[in-house]
Parts: C-alpha cells; structure tokens; sequence
C-alpha cells in the first residue's frame, strides 16, 4: 500500500504533518543532512520518535550528507546512535554509507537518496542489489520507467521545488559564496553536500559577465524561472508499483506542512479508490 512522507524540519511541523493525515515524516539532523543546515537535536528527535510511534506513524532519517574522510567517524558514529533511538528507516547518499550500513546497522532500512539520481531501471536495481529497502527516484521519473522494476520500493516526489540540475545533485550555493577552506584541503568549510547550509542561488535571479575583449562585459541572464511541482495524478505512479508519495520542505512552516498533506492525503485516497474500482471491475469481467 503507498503511503505519505512528510516533511518534519523541526518538532511543530512533525505534529502538523501527522494531525494532517501523512503516514510518516522524515527529519534531519545537522551534519547528517545534506543542504539543509538546519535540523532536529537528538533529543527533539527522540520526542518526535515517541510522538509518531505513539499514533502508529513512522520517521525517516534523511542522513543524506556525503562525509570527507575526516567527518566519517562522526558521521557513522552518529548514525548508529540514531538507530538506536529507534528511527524507522535512513536515507543515505553514499554508495559506500549504504554497503556499511547495512553490513553494520543491519536492522536499519536504508532508502537511496535522490541525490544518487536513480534515473532508470539498471540504477534502481543496482541500489536494490546493495539492500536498500527503496529508492528515492529524481522528480520527472515516468511511471513507464517503474512499473517493470522490482525489488526495492519506489519513493517518488508529489510536490517539490524544481531545481535547475538533477534534484540532490546540485552544489552550485558552495561555489557562489564559498566559505573559508578547512586546514590542509583546498575545499571550502561551507560544503552542501557535507551538510552545510544550501542558499538556493537557483531561486534568485543572477547574472553571468565576462570580458568581452574590448574593455566591455556579456551578461548572461539566468533562463531558470523557479517554480513548485505538484502532482495531479497519483494513479500511474500507484500502478507502476511507488509504495511512497513524499512531500519536498524540510523548510517549510508547521502550516504549509499541514496544508500540502491536506491535499496530497485526498488525492492519494482517491487514487486508491480509483484503482481498487478498476482492478474490481477487471476482476468482475474476467
């Protein structure tokens, strides 16, 4: 049965999205999540835990940052420490995270990130090949590219902020205002991708100049126009086999959480009632 992933970055948005109708959230954790920069302590974490466990939902782990070999110690150290806690499942961005953690962690579900940008059916099944329990698949996956794949479970976006690059994959905000770099590596302290804050240059409008040799400058205008996507249809994603519908906004306040679950718990309803209808009324005529 597909179910609605909620968005939890921080403890109000939890309840908002469960009092909504999600069937789980996901949270994150500073350093463990990627582009965020923001998000639960261990111990909000363990009050929304018991908060979602008590009214039968679940909670995701988004630990979905990409560790340098220094920071993998503490990020590992960290994520057992998690499970311990009780969380229902990781989302993890690392081929390499993925192999430790089910060899180490082995009562942990882990979901491959969007970030590892699972584009086609070869992609899923090598993730599902590593033991994932489901992959989180790019937004604009057609359902045609699911609907022959089995295996891990299929996580799909209903609603989300477009991005100009293949979703998780961007780490254009560590290149526009680069923090200090870290002793002894030429890479800035500021990293998305290693947790830090991401500060969605996509979103703004900019413009590129260069020299034009003749004391002059070219501008190149930005042809990206943000824009939100939001899901109209769940049935093809429901028949392709997507056993979750997840909701983008880990920013977002309690309100517009509860106000996007509002809307996605009615038209995944009636995606159901739709496709039980007709695979009734194939049953009936056969």
């Amino acid at each position: 049965m597909a179910l609605l992933l909620a968005p939890g970055g921080c403890p109000a948005a939890v309840e908002a999205a469960v009092s909504a109708g999600a069937d789980g959230v996901y949270c994150g954790l500073p350093k463990l999540s990627r582009a965020e920069g923001t998000g639960l302590t261990r111990l909000e974490l363990a009050g929304c835990l018991d908060f979602v466990h008590r009214r039968g939902r679940f909670l995701h782990l988004a630990a979905n940052a990409v560790p340098g070999h220094r920071d993998l110690p503490a990020f590992q150290s960290s994520l057992a420490e998690c499970a311990t806690l009780g969380i229902d499942a990781a989302i993890v961005n690392d081929p390499g995270l993925i192999a430790w953690a089910r060899r180490e962690l082995p009562g942990l579900p882990v979901y491959a990130s969007v970030g590892l940008a699972a584009l086609n059916r070869e992609d899923i099944r090598f993730y599902g090949d590593l033991g994932v329990a489901g992959v989180v698949c790019p937004p604009g996956t057609a359902p045609g590219t699911l609907s022959l794949v089995s295996g891990p479970g299929l996580e799909v976006f209903c609603d989300l902020a477009v991005e100009p690059l293949v979703t998780g994959r961007c780490a254009l905000s560590s290149y526009t205002r680069p923090g200090p770099a870290k002793a002894d590596t030429p890479e800035p302290a500021d990293q998305v991708k290693r947790g830090a804050v991401c500060r969605q240059p996509c979103r703004l409008p900019w413009a590129y100049e260069d020299g034009d040799g003749a004391g002059g400058y070219q501008s190149l205008r930005s042809p990206f126009t943000w824009r939100r996507y939001r899901m109209e249809d769940m049935v093809p994603y429901l028949r392709a086999g997507v056993t979750l519908f997840k909701i983008q906004g880990r920013r977002l306040s309690p309100p517009a959480v509860a106000g996007l679950v509002d809307r996605y718990r009615r038209l995944l309803d009636q995606a159901r009632q739709q496709v039980e209808r007709n695979e009734q009324i194939s049953r009936t005529s056969n």
